[in-house]
């Protein structure tokens, strides 16, 4: 089992390369043209992979998983292409993804003259609602998916400045897959305000839960979110039905994932 951080990779250029075979996707990128760009994919997400080492595709494997190809070019072609993945994914193969956390991050309000703190203060908390709406909308996604997951770390920043909080499932409003808005009843509506109320800027500063990336404060709050996906995840049976193939080998806890609660 591996603790792996996806970090979104902004450029000029928008387009998604991701390895698949056979439904496995263990290797992607993801690039989006904005910093700020509404786009599928969060800006930071934490998993934790259960993932193992097979061996490397050898042409008798080919002849007992593939009897369907009949002929020595077939063979040898299938064979190039699982021995080329192997490589690529340094022979690990993912069997399931766990998501820890969702965090959506904005950029700071340009500083313009004649500079006025109140007028750039508002745009910093409507850019931080916009961060939150958007982790939101992720949230309902990744529960979409993880029909046995019931909660995930939300985090919203706008540069430096973020907060945090845990969300169940019952608590994320239905959205729209269509227009990706949420869908207008009041229980969607009702939840809705009470998630962004919750996790939004303003309850955020009343509470001091807004905090800045390199001061000690963040650094504790930052442990603690650590610690919460170690508990979270030490104490979850592993579900995961693994490969028989290629001699699967479940890779063990990395050590500094059963460290004991503590400053990293």
């Amino acid at each position: 089992m591996i603790f792996t951080f996806q970090v979104q990779v902004r450029s000029s250029d928008s387009k998604t390369e991701v390895g698949t075979e056979e439904g496995d996707t263990s290797l992607g990128t993801v690039q989006a043209s904005d910093i700020d760009a509404k786009d599928p994919t969060p800006d930071l997400l934490v998993h934790y992979v259960i993932a193992g080492e097979i061996d490397k595709p050898e042409p008798e494997h080919v002849e007992e998983y593939y009897p369907d190809l009949k002929t020595s070019e077939l063979r040898q072609d299938k064979l190039v292409l699982l021995q080329h993945n192997h490589t690529l994914r340094a022979g690990i193969k993912v069997v399931d993804r766990h998501c820890a956390l969702i965090g959506e991050i904005k950029a700071l309000p340009v500083k313009k003259a004649p500079f006025r703190l109140d007028a750039w203060t508002r745009l910093l908390a409507f850019r931080f609602s916009e961060a939150v709406a958007q982790a939101l909308f992720y949230c309902a996604v990744h529960f979409f998916i993880q029909d046995k997951r019931n909660k995930v770390i939300v985090l919203s920043a706008v540069g430096p400045y973020w907060s945090w909080g845990l969300v169940r499932r019952d608590q994320v409003p239905a959205y729209d897959w269509i227009t990706g808005d949420i869908m207008k009843t009041p229980e969607n509506q009702k939840k809705a305000a009470s998630l962004t109320g919750r996790l939004g800027w303003e309850s955020n500063w009343k509470k001091n839960r807004i905090y800045t990336l390199g001061t000690p404060e963040s650094d504790e709050e930052l442990t603690k979110i650590r610690n919460k996906i170690s508990s979270a995840f030490n104490s979850t049976p592993d579900e995961t039905v693994h490969p028989t193939k290629y001699n699967f080998t479940i890779i063990e806890e990395e050590p500094l994932f059963r460290l004991p609660a503590g400053p990293l």
